[in-house]
């Protein structure tokens, strides 16, 4: 199910499907962009499941920011997505970058191992409105690497 997903091949996904679980219909809806059906397919197996529950939460907000709920969506991703060593969550800057929110901290990537795409894509951004050369060029390079360790 997964390749058919990854190729855009919309028809082959369903020759494949053939065990029908909720695992199953719920690709299907996220394939189809039924984000209402996903969202409850997701509701049900964290009620009922919580082997993955991360992948659950994440995969329901992503349902939530289709659907076009944007408040709720901040509302869950803020309570939620903190991380434990007090740093902003990647997806914290996505959502700040897709709403030219430029609230969040300027973090130098130079000093991580391993930069975060919406981080650098945040940082790169926010040179641009600042009208910051350097630091553009900083942050490029920083994105640039990370799409190259990809």
């Amino acid at each position: 199910i997964d390749i058919f997903q990854q190729i855009g091949e919309f028809d082959g996904l369903y020759a494949f499907a053939t065990d029908i679980g909720l695992e199953t219909q719920l690709r299907i809806f996220e394939h189809e962009e039924k984000w209402d059906k996903a969202l409850q397919t997701y509701d049900i197996l964290l009620s009922s499941n919580l082997n993955n529950p991360e992948r659950y939460k994440r995969g329901m907000a992503n349902c939530i920011k289709n659907l076009g709920c944007s408040h709720l969506f901040n509302s869950y991703v803020t309570d939620s997505t903190q991380e434990r060593n007090g740093e902003l969550s990647d997806e914290q800057y996505a959502r700040a970058w897709h709403e030219c929110a430029w609230t969040l901290p300027i973090v130098d990537l130079k000093n991580y191992e391993k930069p975060r795409l919406n981080q650098s894509l945040y940082n790169c951004l926010y040179a641009i409105k600042s009208k910051d050369v350097d630091f553009f060029e900083s942050s490029r390079n920083a994105l640039e690497d990370f799409a190259l360790k990809s």
